[in-house]
């Protein structure tokens, strides 16, 4: 496995976050599956689309074969739980069964606190994260520095570089999706 060019599956690949997570793959040289219930109306040259539903386990097996990371960029709110909590679960293990190297989740920073029942999901997606056998990287989004923090597994090298201070105030996700492809470009992070 090289630390320059990867073999990924993203997750939420018809979404707004996994579109760019996608676009930002295959422009830094990555291989790259787009996983997700739906495909998207247009894929970048090369990307390879598998059909998979966290809520239900299906197609993950295929959409994880030969994988070296993962990257999640699923979301909802209609039903948050069953896609954020118990969706994670079912990808994790289907990731372990698979022998995928690393898993990148991406959550909001501070939030384990607030009253948001949309944010106590995402905490609980979070502590099935960092629950998980399978080495992993959660990267939390700033919302008032519009950057990521870094938290990684115990299995990892330190040394990853923190958004925190990121005065850029982009929101848009081609710009968080960039921040994701930032954190791996130099090895050792996780090889």
């Amino acid at each position: 496995m090289s630390a320059s060019k990867l073999r990924l599956a993203v997750l939420g690949g018809s979404g707004s976050l996994g579109q760019a997570v996608t676009a930002a793959a295959v422009a830094a040289g990555h291989t790259v599956t787009a996983v997700s219930r739906r495909p998207p109306a247009k894929l970048p040259d090369g990307v390879r689309h598998v059909v998979a539903d966290v809520t239900t386990g299906i197609g993950l097996d295929a959409a994880f074969a030969g994988a070296e990371a993962i990257i999640d960029g699923t979301n909802a709110r209609a039903n948050a739980r069953e896609v954020l909590v118990e969706g994670t679960k079912r990808v994790l293990d289907a990731a372990k069964a698979a022998g995928v190297p690393h898993f990148v989740g991406i959550s909001i920073v501070g939030i384990d606190a607030a009253p948001l029942a949309y944010y106590k999901i995402k905490v609980e997606q979070e502590a099935v994260i960092q629950a998980s056998p399978v080495p992993w990287s959660l990267l939390t989004y700033n919302t008032q520095l519009g950057g990521y923090e870094v938290n990684i597994s115990d299995q990892q090298l330190q040394g990853a570089p923190n958004y925190a201070n990121d005065n850029d105030w982009d929101w848009e996700d081609r710009k968080r999706a960039q921040q994701v492809f930032d954190y791996y470009r130099v090895p050792p992070y996780w090889i």
